[in-house]
């Protein structure tokens, strides 16, 4: 014979069953890859993150299936698929310095076309992302990843910045790079995201020397976060 529930008991019973497929949501999705970094080819792993402006940005209302992990339905209604492009970077890395202006032209020569960019903060406190972003004049709309979450979904265990990925419409990743090397720039990705948006690449990143800095200053290494 079984016992009735009362009221409380199946009330804890529903809010817990709740919070495990919320889980099973979240980490179920082969976001999680045992502290390996994503691969081309890879489904990109949802994720949302605080931006530095305000509101919350969700992988999922842009780009892929729209299962969004807020309340289990679909947020992006009628909105078309996108493809989202994102610079992870850090106040302490210096090759960061040198892509973060690039990645800022490049966005503004894709201007119109339905991508997403965003830079994402790994790390640092909002007010010293802000001061870094303001310092090279960088005014895409910024994540802050305070904690590393979203960062180790896409890099790994070990951490090496910058790094660029493109995700297009279906969520797929079809471009990731780590580092920066100046002679070479960011033309590989600018190809990547012409052909993912059926375009043209922007003429400036037509040319091995698409970067238009002091080849001289050139960083083609990659710095790990500080302990």
């Amino acid at each position: 014979m079984t016992l009735p529930l009362n009221l409380p008991a199946r009330l804890f019973l529903a809010v817990l069953l709740a919070l495990v497929c919320t889980v099973t949501v979240t980490f179920g999705q082969g976001s999680l890859r045992d502290g390996e970094p994503l691969s081309v080819g890879d489904e990109a792993p949802r994720f949302f993150n605080h931006q530095l402006s305000g509101g919350s940005f969700y992988l999922s209302d842009w780009c892929g299936p729209g299962n969004d992990v807020r309340n289990f339905r679909i947020k992006r209604g009628d909105i078309p698929k996108q493809a989202v492009v994102l610079s992870f970077f850090a106040t302490w890395c210096g090759p960061c310095r040198r892509e973060l202006p690039e990645f800022e032209r490049l966005r503004g020569a894709f201007d119109g076309y339905p991508v997403k960019w965003r830079v994402v903060n790994v790390g640092d406190d909002p007010d010293s992302a802000a001061a870094m972003l303001e310092r090279f004049q960088v005014e895409t709309e910024c994540l802050l990843d305070r904690y590393l979450v979203t960062t180790k979904r896409y890099a790994g265990d070990s951490i090496a910045l910058p790094l660029t990925v493109v995700i297009d419409q279906e969520r797929v990743v079809r471009y990731l790079h780590t580092g920066y090397d100046v002679a070479v720039g960011l033309r590989d990705m600018a190809q990547v995201v012409a052909d993912v948006l059926g375009t043209s690449v922007p003429e400036e990143w037509t040319h091995p020397t698409g970067a238009s800095v002091d080849s001289s200053r050139a960083e083609a290494t990659t710095e790990a976060p500080r302990d």
